[in-house]
């Protein structure tokens, strides 16, 4: 299985949204899922933003951006976009994955934090904490 997180720029949220999956999965001994995360509007090779390194210390230190394409929507079971705006480009885009695609969250678009200080942040990765855990628990019926 592999589940994809898309954002803008694949610097903050979906980055932060992979490491949160990758811990829940970890932490339920799920081995055999794969994560990634990639942005509608990534230049590739950018490192994840400093407070996102800082709160997912040491995950992100290697992170090097990569942009939304053909093969990453193909190859995965699951896509997670952190707002309308991002669903709506994976569906316009690659509109028969459809079925797969999904908002992160049940109930609101989860904001950028990029250029605001660490408590946005921190805001955000709490957001994206609890809604990764709410989809993951979702999909493997805990």
């Amino acid at each position: 299985m592999k589940i994809l997180f898309v954002c803008t720029e694949n610097t903050c949220r979906s980055p932060m949204a992979e490491v949160c999956a990758k811990e829940w999965l970890r932490e339920h001994g799920f081995v055999d899922v794969h994560v990634e995360s990639a942005g509608i509007r990534a230049t590739p090779g950018q490192p994840a933003s400093e407070f996102a390194r800082e709160l997912c210390a040491p995950h992100l230190d290697n992170h090097q951006s990569k942009i939304l394409d053909e093969k990453l929507v193909r190859e995965s079971d699951y896509i997670f976009g952190m707002s309308d705006r991002h669903v709506a480009f994976v569906h316009r885009m690659f509109g028969p994955v459809l079925p797969k695609t999904y908002y992160l969250s049940f109930t609101e678009n989860i904001s950028d934090p990029y250029g605001k200080p660490k408590s946005a942040y921190q805001e955000t990765y709490d957001v994206i904490s609890w809604n990764v855990t709410l989809q993951l628990t979702q999909i493997f019926h805990l």
